[in-house]
């Protein structure tokens, strides 16, 4: 006779709550790192650094989504530059932490990072 499959127990409440609060969001500091950033956005340096990553990408977009094999989206019109870390003082990241996506897959990462940090 076949095996009887046993479901895991069922967790108590207890193990189901967080294990750290969630830490305030102080909407003033938020406020103005938003502006830092949006302001670095149009900067020169900005413009530089995001020139770079154009032409390491070859002006297409790098999204290759979640697949193994070399898939490559085909667009070369609406690229953005996608930051894949925050440096801690803007305008030092490296040109490898920037990735050049069209809009749509640009969109589709925002979701995706939203939907992490749930």
């Amino acid at each position: 006779m076949g095996r009887v499959k046993r479901s895991s127990p069922l967790k108590r409440s207890s193990q189901l709550r967080r294990r750290k609060p969630v830490k305030a969001v102080n909407a003033q500091r938020k406020s103005k790192r938003e502006a830092a950033y949006r302001k670095y956005l149009g900067s020169p340096a900005w413009k530089v650094k995001r020139a770079e990553a154009m032409e390491r990408a070859g002006h297409r977009c790098e999204y290759r989504g979640f697949s193994t094999i070399a898939w490559r989206c085909a667009e070369t019109e609406r690229l953005e530059t996608h930051h894949l870390r925050y440096p801690k003082e803007l305008g030092t990241e490296p040109i490898t932490d920037l990735l050049v996506c069209c809009k749509a897959h640009h969109q589709a990462i925002e979701n995706l990072k939203w939907w992490r940090r749930r």
